[in-house]
C-alpha cells in the first residue's frame, strides 16, 4: 500500500476517541454499579435516617390541647359609625 490512499486526519481528530457499542457498555455497567453502592449506603443508614433528631419525648397532652381552642372573639369597635368628610 502506497501512502497516497491512506486517510489523511489532523492531530485533534485523530487523538479523539471513537464512539461505539463499547462506551455504551462502560457508561451502562457504571451507572449500575453507582446505583448499587447508592442503594447500598441508603440501605446501611436508613435507620439512623429515619431516627428523629431533638425530640426525646412526646409532646405533653396540655400543649396539645392548645391548639383545640376557638377562634378568638372579634373586636368590637365604636358604636357610631365614624363621621363622613365632605
Amino acid at each position: 500500500m502506497s501512502e497516497e490512499h491512506a486517510p489523511r486526519v489532523n492531530a485533534t481528530r485523530a487523538r479523539q476517541g471513537r464512539r461505539g457499542l463499547h462506551i455504551f457498555w462502560v457508561l451502562t455497567i457504571s451507572l449500575m454499579l453507582g446505583a448499587v453502592a447508592l442503594a447500598i449506603i441508603w440501605a446501611a443508614n436508613s435507620g439512623q435516617l429515619a431516627a428523629v433528631r431533638g425530640h426525646t419525648q412526646a409532646p405533653a397532652p396540655a400543649a396539645a390541647a392548645n391548639f383545640d381552642e376557638p377562634p378568638p372573639a372579634a373586636r368590637q369597635t365604636s358604636e357610631t359609625p365614624p363621621s363622613k368628610a365632605p
